[in-house]
């Protein structure tokens, strides 16, 4: 399924520039975001190809769910992104609407 396909995570995922499987249901993403580089390993938890894939990360800041479905409206295929994120630090938790608004806006830019 081209949802968790490392040379393809590279082109739909925003800020992704590398993309590699470290094993059957995961995959280590190298992500650069405003001058900085961050690497996030990542489980697909669940998957019903080629509509769904549920992916789950962790660190030290952050527990993260996304759901990614695929869906056909119109004759197009549309890409539905839900993210659910529970942040582990103060500070983080502080800044988790303006980092929400920020995101959003950035995917709206790109769409």
């Amino acid at each position: 399924p081209w949802l968790i396909q490392p040379d393809l995570r590279k082109k739909w995922i925003l800020f992704v520039t590398d993309s590699k499987y470290t094993g059957e249901k995961r995959v280590r993403d190298t992500i650069v975001q405003r001058g900085q580089t961050m690497e996030l390993e990542y489980e697909f938890a669940g998957m019903e190809p080629p509509k769904r894939v549920d992916v789950r990360t962790t660190s030290e800041g952050f527990d993260c769910s996304m759901l990614y479905t695929l869906e056909e409206v119109n004759g197009e295929t549309m890409l539905r992104l839900v993210i659910d994120t529970e942040y582990k630090i103060w500070f983080a938790k502080l800044m988790s609407p303006l980092v929400a608004r920020d995101s959003q806006k950035t995917w709206e830019e790109h769409i």
